[in-house]
């Protein structure tokens, strides 16, 4: 991860480029041991944290020679100044000059500032930057000077974004950028007591892992065992062969019953459940003569009929999988750009070649990892999704329809298949 870049304004500096995180836990511990694990992927060495809903954190490096109090530019961007012209800034683009010359943009969507979108840069990289998130959907709030000629624009100024106190440069707490070991209380992780454990006894384990370790890999190599790597991804289908799949098997079946309402389908493992509720006015003779196959429930107020889906075939080739750390951060920002709510949980299966295994090119040279992911309750439909995350290696093995929404919302399960 690059280092942040720097400015300063009337003898305060303040920082740009941070990488924003949103968090998928509420809890305090919980959302700051994954800040922490983000923090790790990308080697960051400073942190803010994002106060406001949802919750989220900033992640930058700086070099350790850098003393001086540091402040988020994009801090001051989303705080009380455009709190106070919008009930809820819930989207919004800004691109201001700095007094040196550069310029700053910011871009938040959905209550979340952008993976990317805190960028210092020339005046022709922002207004293009600028114009192609323009072309992304609506934004109820755009800052941009008046020669670029944006229809619906405000021209600001960095510094009226600034809170001042005496006519001196004043901020917020919460803006500052502060080294990882200030801004996270580790002990929420580790616990006081193994933290004690770890430092008494950590050397001679670690020892005592690294001997088991090498005897381990000595053993190995002399038995040149040739285990075949599982490639999994392989014997499943693409992703969007499954939404098309799913659709097909969902455009055949006629949902209509009088006075029944559907309230969503399911479709997974080669099958489609569709359910439906009974309306006020709805008869189970009616029902039944329109869906002669579905099940009724005891008490006659719900149904479901379950019908086979054709399976689409599988990929059938070791795809060249993308690598962990980089696409993880890839898949968040497709997400954040054309907004719906992705959570990753990189804690699923994985396998590592043994010696002497001969592996062809295409394969993951160094083993691979299992990424599940999930995106619930979003108006966008499932192609959409998976047109936004498509890459080589990913998944879906669930599609869910909440028809009984206003408007139908979907969710979606799936792995990304990738190198460790």
């Amino acid at each position: 991860m690059s280092n942040l870049l720097l400015f300063t304004v009337e003898g305060r500096t303040f920082a740009s480029g941070v990488f924003w995180q949103p968090l998928s836990s509420t809890a305090k511990g919980d959302g700051k041991a994954e800040a922490l694990r983000v923090a790790a992927q990308l080697n960051a060495n400073v942190a803010i944290w994002h106060p406001l809903s949802p919750p989220q954190v900033g992640l930058g490096t700086l070099s350790k020679s850098a003393s001086a109090k540091k402040v988020a530019a994009a801090a001051a961007i989303v705080s009380k100044t455009i709190s106070m012209e919008v009930e809820q800034p819930k989207a919004f683009l800004s691109a201001t000059r700095i007094p040196d010359g550069r310029w700053l943009y910011v871009a938040q969507r959905e209550g979340i500032l952008l993976a990317d979108g805190d960028q210092l840069s020339s005046e022709d990289e922002i207004r293009a930057r600028l114009l192609s998130d323009l072309s992304l959907g609506t934004w109820p709030l755009i800052f941009a000077p008046a020669q670029w000629g944006i229809p619906n624009s405000t021209e600001r100024t960095f510094e009226s974004y600034l809170p001042r106190k005496k006519g001196r440069i004043t901020w917020h707490k919460w803006w500052e950028l502060l080294p990882l070991n200030q801004s996270y209380n580790l002990s929420i992780i580790l616990g006081g007591v193994l933290v004690v454990l770890l430092i008494a006894g950590g050397v001679a384990y670690k020892i005592h892992l690294d001997k088991k370790a090498a005897a381990e890999r000595a053993q190995l190599e002399a038995e040149q065992a040739i285990v075949p790597i599982p490639t999994p991804w392989v014997d499943q289908p693409q992703a969007m062969d499954v939404v098309r799949a799913c659709g097909e098997a969902y455009g055949k079946l006629n949902a209509f019953a009088s006075n029944w309402d559907v309230i969503d389908s399911v479709c997974m493992d080669g099958t489609l459940t569709l359910k439906w509720n009974r309306g006020a006015h709805g008869w189970i003779e009616h029902f039944q003569a329109a869906q002669p196959t579905a099940t009724l429930s005891p008490d006659g107020t719900s149904a479901s009929v379950a019908i086979p889906v054709m399976s689409p075939k599988p990929a059938g080739i070791p795809e060249p999988l993308p690598k962990a750390a980089e696409h993880a951060l890839a898949m968040l920002s497709s997400a954040q750009k054309v907004g719906f709510p992705l959570v990753l949980n990189t804690n699923g299966a994985s396998a590592i070649p043994m010696p002497g295994v001969s592996k062809p090119a295409t394969a993951a040279p160094n083993g691979w990892k299992e990424i599940k992911w999930t995106v619930t309750g979003t108006p966008l439909a499932a192609h959409v999704i998976i047109e936004a995350l498509s890459s080589p290696g990913l998944r879906v093995s669930k599609i869910s329809e909440n028809l009984g929404s206003q408007p139908t919302t979907f969710s979606i399960e799936g792995a990304q298949y990738v190198q460790p």
